[in-house]
Order: structure tokens, then sequence, then C-alpha cells
């Protein structure tokens, strides 16, 4: 008996160090997901407060520019010309937002930062010196795909983040338990197939099937952390969210329906 026991835990105790190796690895992508989630939500999220920052202060100089004003005074061709280049600058951050940046090799937001700032101080100077840069965080910012980011437009950024966030959602569901018999059984390449998909229809249910083109915040619509939120809740419940769906769907195709057929047995949609 004592003999069936020691068999029986040793067998237990190698499926246990089975399972190690790939809990190890669905954590470390949940990490590595996560990180990429964070810093595309940071990255949309500069994109608003550089745009609300050179709007406003265009605001102000449209203010201070009085109609009165001497139209020959050194202050105003100042006021002009700092205008001029705030104006020059939303439009890059506008076209970043809208199609991304055209130099695929640059951090379009931070020039425009720095630009700003020289607008301001004449003193400044933009220019990065490679070789004195920091390479591992170069490095880590290439792997945690945030230079991606930084080069995509914030429609293609905001989709991306969406459907990763879904797919961290299903592996967040590996580690809890089965609703059902057949759940427990489903494997997990289907689970994060379903996942992406779930994360593809909570991305055009947010955004209506369009992305914004007229080059306002992209909180106008919704903000990038309640849609990462939706998504990693339909990778984690992509069935019960396309049942919801399906339901949804039939209710709509049902008031399409000429009303002599929605009473009729054979008339119903499967």
């Amino acid at each position: 008996m004592d003999n069936k026991e020691s068999d029986a835990s040793f067998i237990t105790s190698r499926a246990r160090m089975r399972r190690w190796p790939g809990r190890l690895i669905r954590g470390f992508a949940i990490v590595y997901i996560a990180l990429i989630g964070i810093l595309a939500i940071e990255e949309l999220q500069r994109r608003d407060k550089v745009l609300a920052l050179l709007t406003a202060r265009e605001n102000e100089l449209a203010a201070a520019l009085a109609p009165n004003t001497n139209a020959d005074d050194p202050r105003r061709l100042e006021l002009e010309k700092e205008r001029r280049e705030i104006q020059g600058l939303r439009a890059r951050t506008t076209t970043l937002i809208v199609g991304g940046s055209i130099q695929p090799k640059t951090r379009p937001l931070k020039d425009i930062l720095c630009e700003l700032t020289k607008v301001r101080a004449s003193s400044v100077t933009c220019d990065v010196d490679d070789a004195h840069r920091d390479r591992f965080r170069d490095f880590l910012a290439e792997v945690a795909l945030k230079r991606t980011a930084e080069q995509r437009s914030s429609g293609d950024v905001f989709a991306f983040l969406i459907v990763i966030a879904a797919i961290g959602g299903a592996l967040i569901r590996l580690y809890l338990p089965g609703e059902d018999e057949h759940d427990r059984k489903d494997d997990a390449f289907r689970r994060v197939l379903r996942a992406t998909g779930g994360g593809v229809v909570c991305y055009l249910a947010i955004t209506g099937g369009s992305i914004p083109l007229s080059g306002t915040s992209m909180t106008a619509y919704t903000s990038p952390a309640t849609g990462a939120l939706l998504g990693l809740l339909a990778g984690m419940f992509s069935t019960k969210v396309f049942q919801l769906l399906s339901s949804v769907v039939d209710t709509w195709v049902g008031k399409l329906m000429p009303a002599d057929k929605r009473t009729d047995p054979a008339a119903k949609v499967d």
C-alpha cells in the first residue's frame, strides 16, 4: 500500500514538474504583454498632452496679438513668429496622430517636444548624439515595441493595444478554473485565437468602425486605458462575448424581418 502511494505521489510530482515550463512561459508572456500595453497607453496619452499643450499655447498667442496692437511693434512680430512655429508643430503632431511618422528611424514626439522647448529658449539644442545614448534603454524600448509605437499612427497603436490586451486576457484565463468540462478541455491555442477575434470585435465596437481623422485627441471617443481594459475582459471571457453578440444579432435580425414572419416558427433564424 505504501509503495502504491509513493508511486502515485512520484507520478503526481513529475506531472507537476512538466507543467512548470508552460506556466513560466505563460507568466512571462503576461508580464511582457502588460509592459507593451503600458507603454502603448503612455504613448497615446503623451500625444494627447502634447497636442493640448500646443493648442493652449496657440490660443494664448492669439489672445496676446490684439487687433489694436501696432503692426510694426517688435513684440508683435516676435509673437507672430512664435505662433507660426507653434502652428507648424501642431500640424506635425496631427500628422503623427493620423498617419504616423514619415521617417521610420526617428522619435517624432520627442523631437516635437524638444523643438517646442527650443521655441521658448533658443539656447536649447535638439541634436542627440547616438554615442552617448543609453543603448541598453534603447534595446529595451525596441523589445517592448515602444519605438514601433512611436512611429505608428494613433489608430494603429490603439487597435494593437486592444488586441494584445485580449491575448493577455486569454493567457490569464488559462490560470483560472474552467467554467465547465468542455472549457477545461479546450486547448490554449484555440483560446488565444478566440481572444484575438474578441479583441478585434472590441476595437470595432469602441471606435464604431472609424479612425479619428480630424487630429483631435484619442480621448474624443474613449481613453486608451478603458479600451485596453475592455480588450482584456474580451479575451478572458471570449465565449460569453460571442454569445452576447450572437443574441444581439439575433434580436437585430428579428427586427428587420417582416412583422408577419416574426411569429412564424419556420422563419426563425438558426
